[in-house]
C-alpha cells in the first residue's frame, strides 16, 4: 500500500498557529487507499504557481484531518510557511494578515461555516484575499462545494473555481492498519485477545478510533501502565469515549 508521503514531492513551514499537536497523523502512516488521484492532485496543486484553491470533501472519519495534519507536518519539515486558521480567525477579518504572512493556509472542517451568512461572507472574503496575494488555500469539508448548505451563490461559485476532489473512505482492513500503526507510535500495545476484541466491538470510523487511542494513552500515562492493554482495561476506558 502506498503512503501519501511516497506520493508527495519534497517542497520547502514554520510551526502552524492554532494547530493541535497531532504529529502521529503523518503522511507516512496515511493510507492512500483509492485516493491516489486526490493525493497526486494535491501534490501538483502545491507546486503550481497559477492555482490558489483546493477543496476536498468526504464523510466524517474518512481521513480528511489525517491528510491535512500530515501535509502540514511535511510542509513544516520542508520549510514552507503554513498556518491553520480557526473559525474565529475566518470570522474576524482583521486576522487576514495571516494570508500575507504564510504561503499555505489550511482550513479543516469548513462545514461549520455553512448556512451562516456572516461566516460564509467571511470565507468568501478570505478566498478573494488569498487570490489577491497569490497564496494557497486548502479546504476540507464533509460535503461537496455544490451542496445547497452553502447558501451564498458567490461563495459556492468561488469554491467550485479551484480543484475539487472527494476523499474515498478506507476499507475496514486499511482503517485498522492505521489504528494499530499509530497505537504503536504512541507506545500502546495490545494483547492478542484485545486486538481481536477491538475489531469486533468498535465501529470502523477513523475519527472515533483516534479518540479511543487518545483516551487509552491518557489512561496509560495516568496509571503509569507498562503491560499490554487487555480487554478489561479497554472496557474500563471505552465509556469515557462513548459519553
Amino acid at each position: 500500500m502506498k503512503t501519501a508521503n511516497q506520493m508527495m514531492s519534497k517542497n520547502n513551514v514554520q510551526i502552524p498557529l492554532n494547530f493541535p499537536n497531532q504529529n502521529y497523523q503523518t503522511l507516512e502512516n496515511f493510507e492512500v487507499g483509492e485516493n491516489d488521484s486526490l493525493v497526486e492532485s494535491l501534490n501538483s496543486f502545491l507546486t503550481t504557481d497559477s492555482e490558489n484553491l483546493f477543496y476536498f470533501y468526504g464523510a466524517e472519519g474518512s481521513g480528511k484531518s489525517h491528510l491535512l495534519n500530515g501535509l502540514v507536518e511535511k510542509l513544516k519539515q520542508d520549510g514552507i510557511s503554513v498556518v491553520i486558521p480557526t473559525t474565529t480567525d475566518i470570522a474576524n477579518r482583521s486576522h487576514v494578515s495571516l494570508i500575507q504572512m504564510f504561503d499555505v493556509l489550511c482550513l479543516d472542517g469548513i462545514e461549520k461555516l455553512a448556512s451562516d451568512s456572516l461566516l460564509e461572507e467571511s470565507l468568501f472574503f478570505w478566498i478573494n484575499e488569498v487570490r489577491q496575494y497569490n497564496k494557497k488555500l486548502i479546504l476540507s469539508c464533509q460535503f461537496s462545494a455544490k451542496n445547497e448548505l452553502w447558501k451564498l451563490p458567490d461563495l459556492r461559485s468561488r469554491l467550485l473555481s479551484g480543484r475539487t476532489h472527494q476523499i474515498k473512505p478506507l476499507n475496514r482492513k486499511q482503517t485498522w492498519s492505521i489504528f494499530f500503526k499509530i497505537a504503536a507510535q504512541k507506545g500502546i500495545n495490545f494483547d492478542e485477545k484485545a486486538e481481536s476484541y477491538l475489531q469486533k466491538q468498535l465501529k470502523v470510523n477513523l475519527k472515533f478510533l483516534m479518540n479511543v487511542l487518545d483516551a487509552l494513552e491518557s489512561a496509560i500515562h495516568a496509571e503509569k501502565r507498562k503491560e499490554k492493554i487487555s480487554i478489561h482495561f479497554i472496557n474500563k476506558i471505552l465509556p469515557t469515549v462513548l459519553e
